[in-house]
């Protein structure tokens, strides 16, 4: 029996922790949604304080600031840009320059978002 709670133990553990980085926006993300994040972007990074994404293909970087329900930033990227947000500097930056000057809160939680430009084309 407790060989069996441990094995469900490590499976919930495994299913909860996959989502935290690369779970994808489904219709039934309204919060995002309806802020413009389309359905099929990867969740890339989730936290607090410095995140940073490095694009694999072209595509779109969406920043959700959790905490306050907002977008506060969206950009289209090609391979190899990178994306940081750093809310104590406020600073979100791309390629390491400054691209938008928004208030970032340094307490608030932010989740980065990735749309290739494959799946806007309907390539997968």
């Amino acid at each position: 029996m407790a060989r069996c709670r441990m094995f469900a133990y490590v499976g919930l553990l495994a299913v909860t922790s996959s989502c935290f980085a690369g779970c994808s926006v489904t219709k039934d993300d309204k919060k995002v949604t309806t802020l413009g994040v389309p359905e099929g972007s990867v969740q890339v990074d989730d936290g607090k304080g410095k995140l940073e994404y490095t694009a694999k293909r072209p595509g779109t970087v969406y920043v959700y600031d959790v905490t306050q329900d907002r977008l506060v930033y969206q950009k289209p990227v090609r391979d190899g840009d990178r994306v940081s947000i750093d809310p104590d500097a406020n600073r979100l930056e791309l390629n390491g320059r400054q691209d938008v000057n928004r208030d970032l809160r340094r307490d608030d939680r932010h989740r980065i978002y990735f749309y290739s430009d494959r799946q806007r084309n309907g390539a997968g």
